[in-house]
């Protein structure tokens, strides 16, 4: 059986995880119709860049926050 600061920063990881895809995912969705208004491909890059940046970006920051919930014997 996993000690219960395993299970919280599991959660943590988890659920951290899924919120900024989530998230990510909507707010794509929103620009993304604004920038399908504009004749230039500039916007579409750079939303895309960005999004594909965020989401490895918010796994990485639960998996920190995560980590330091764990006990760790010094």
């Amino acid at each position: 059986m996993l000690p219960s600061n395993a299970h919280q920063a599991l959660l943590v990881f988890i659920g951290g995880g899924l919120l900024v895809t989530l998230l990510t995912r909507v707010i794509a969705l929103l620009v993304g119709r604004l920038t399908a208004r504009t004749r230039s491909r500039t916007d579409d890059f750079i939303l895309k860049v960005v999004v594909n940046t965020v989401v490895p970006l918010g796994w990485v920051i639960s998996a920190a926050s995560a980590w330091r919930l764990l006990e760790t014997p010094q």
